[in-house]
Order: C-alpha cells, then sequence, then structure tokens
C-alpha cells in the first residue's frame, strides 16, 4: 500500500502520474496525468476549496477530461417520509434535464470533455426498485453538448489516447431481477433502507500506459 501525499504528484509509471486532493468533507479529487492528457475524477466531490487548484492545473493541459457523478439525483439520499408515514417525492423524480448546468462546470474549470462516470445506477432490491423511476437512463447521455469545443464522450466507452481510438463498447442492458432483502444480505449485499444501487455497465477511459 501508498499513502499518495495530499497536493503532490506522484509517478506511477513513465506515462502516467496522479496527484488526489482531499477536502473537509472527507471527499477527494484524483488528478491523473495519463500520456499528457489530465483526467479529472471528482466523482461526487464538491468545490469545497480547490476548484482554483484544480483550474490551474487544467489550464496546463490541452486535453482534459471530467469524470464526474451526474444525472437526475437518484444517487443522493431520496428515501423521506412525512410524519404521517407517507413517502415525499424526491427532486429526482421530476427529472429536470442537467446537461446545461453539467456544460457550465466544465467551462469553469476550463476542461474539454466529459465521461459520464459513476451515474448508471439501477436498484435490485425490492424494497428499494421504486427509485428506479429517479434513475437516469443511458439515452440522456446520447447526445452532443450544445457549446463548441466541449465533448461528450460515449455513455460506454473504450479510448485508446495512442491511437486516438474512441470505441462504444455498448453493452447490453442488465435484466431487471428483483431480490428480497433477505436474499441480498446472504449474497453479501447491502441491507440499508437507502436504495441500494446496481451498477448496469462501466464506463472506461483505458489508454496504453
Amino acid at each position: 500500500m501508498r499513502v499518495l501525499k495530499d497536493g503532490v504528484w506522484t509517478q506511477l509509471s513513465p506515462r502516467m502520474r496522479v496527484l488526489s486532493l482531499a477536502d473537509y468533507n472527507q471527499d477527494a479529487v484524483l488528478l491523473v496525468d495519463l500520456g499528457e492528457r489530465l483526467l479529472v475524477d471528482s466523482n461526487d466531490a464538491s468545490d469545497n476549496g480547490g476548484g482554483a487548484f484544480v483550474r490551474s492545473i487544467v489550464q496546463q493541459y490541452e486535453r482534459s477530461y471530467l469524470l464526474a457523478l451526474t444525472g437526475y439525483g437518484d444517487a443522493d439520499m431520496i428515501n423521506f417520509f412525512d410524519e404521517q408515514g407517507r413517502r415525499i417525492p424526491p427532486a429526482a423524480a421530476k427529472k429536470e434535464p442537467f446537461l446545461d448546468g453539467l456544460e457550465l462546470v466544465l467551462q469553469a474549470f476550463g476542461i474539454k470533455g466529459y465521461v459520464p462516470f459513476s451515474s448508471q445506477h439501477r436498484y435490485q432490491r425490492t424494497d428499494s426498485a421504486w427509485a428506479n423511476e429517479c434513475a437516469t437512463p443511458p439515452s440522456v447521455y446520447r447526445t452532443r453538448f450544445k457549446t463548441s469545443g466541449l465533448e461528450l464522450l460515449p455513455i460506454f466507452c473504450r479510448y485508446d489516447f495512442a491511437r486516438e481510438d474512441v470505441r462504444s463498447i455498448d453493452p447490453p442492458a442488465r435484466p431487471d431481477e428483483l431480490v428480497t432483502p433477505s436474499s441480498a444480505a446472504t449474497t453479501g449485499s447491502t441491507s440499508s433502507s437507502r436504495p441500494t444501487s446496481r451498477r448496469s455497465g462501466r464506463t472506461s477511459g483505458a489508454s496504453r500506459t
């Protein structure tokens, strides 16, 4: 195991180095320099004071890509009830468009492209299957940004930086098979009352190193 120093580049291979930037919310952003391209893996971290530092790094790269959780909001805490025990409809159920806001984030940081990352949720337990109505379907990402110069990569893709080759993986959809909480517990799944997510696929930004 190797503990990374916060805010310091660590060389992992001749063509790859990483920088981890933690914040007070116990989140972190991981910057990956891969073949002179920058990957900004923020997952679900917010700008809690490190934004200016990240922007200064992004400006040093001609090609940069954001990997971040986006969508209608199903990944956040949405399982709320009022005092009468009635479920409070979550904001994610409104399915409000969010790609315009994502463009603003890219522009604010100077990042040139976006990879739909950690955003493909499906809920498999019978007591959380209702949250599938709030999940963001892959079809939402099969479009283009309105702003010229910004790139929206395929939701499931393999990117070979050495060959400048982007290929859509396009995996088949997983079957909607539900399991009871007791079955999920025996298979090692979480039994939390919060909706339990099951990823429907993976997004890859692979490259030769």
